[in-house]
């Protein structure tokens, strides 16, 4: 069995007629970037998110680097190996 956990690296927001098919409402959302997600399954990074420049560039707030966002699980990056 295997867990897999999508790790918020970063959010945004938008107008919600512009995000969810035929909202009429203008009011923001917020937006868990899936390009901002590191995603982390068992003992494998799938995919380890952007740099905080890259957030600061599309505008994204609260961003936490994909090691910070690792450690929250009790997973210590440097014991992430590579294929």
């Amino acid at each position: 069995m295997y867990e897999v956990y999508a790790l918020t690296l970063a959010e945004g927001s938008t107008p919600a007629c512009q995000f969810l098919y035929r909202e009429p409402s203008h009011d923001p959302i917020t937006l868990h970037s899936t390009a901002g997600c590191s995603w982390w399954a068992s003992s494998i990074l799938v995919d380890t998110g952007f740099r905080e420049e890259d957030a600061r560039a599309r505008g994204l707030q609260h961003y936490v680097q994909p090691a910070a966002a690792l450690e929250r699980l009790g997973v210590k990056p440097a014991d992430v190996g590579t294929c």
